[in-house]
């Protein structure tokens, strides 16, 4: 802390501007979540699928 709270509004402002950044942020990395989540499932589905196939082919 700055003699007499000089840094107070500094680092409020700092603060503020990360909050800022953080709210435009969330959106897209929300988005990003979600995409890997369905790509994961996808390909655990298809691993699935492909492992059913395969032992199915001798029958």
């Amino acid at each position: 802390m700055g003699a007499d709270g000089g840094l107070i509004k500094p680092m409020q402002a700092r603060w503020e501007s990360y909050l800022v950044k953080a709210e435009e942020e969330a959106p897209k990395m929300k988005e990003q979540a979600e995409q890997t989540k369905n790509k994961t499932q996808n390909s655990m589905n298809s691993a699935i699928t492909g492992s059913t196939r395969r032992t199915n082919i001798g029958r």
